[in-house]
C-alpha cells in the first residue's frame, strides 16, 4: 500500500498507515460492542486444520482477483485461530 497522505473529508492529511490503524481499532471496537469472538482460540483449531484453512483460502476463485500473499494468509490465520506458532 502507498504511503502516501490522504485527504479526509474533514480536510485532515493522513498516512493510509494511520487510515488503516484507524480501521483496525474501529474493526476491534465494533466486535467488542456486538460481542464477536475476536479470535477462535477457543475452538481449539488444530495445526492441521489450519493448514486447510490456509489452503481454503489460497484456492478460493476470489484470490484471482483479489490475491493475498500466502505469507500474510498465513500470519492472519494463525492469528484468529488462536495458534501463534509456525511449526
Amino acid at each position: 500500500m502507498a504511503a502516501g497522505p490522504v485527504l479526509e473529508q474533514t480536510g485532515t492529511l493522513r498516512t493510509t498507515e494511520d487510515l488503516l490503524a484507524r480501521v483496525i481499532e474501529r474493526i476491534s471496537s465494533l466486535q467488542v460492542e456486538i460481542g464477536c469472538d475476536v479470535d477462535f482460540a477457543k475452538y481449539e483449531i488444530g495445526s492441521k486444520d489450519v493448514e486447510n484453512i490456509i489452503a481454503a483460502i489460497a484456492a478460493d476463485p476470489v484470490a484471482l482477483f483479489y490475491a493475498i500473499p500466502q505469507e500474510s494468509i498465513e500470519q492472519i490465520v494463525r492469528r484468529a485461530s488462536g495458534n501463534r506458532s509456525y511449526g
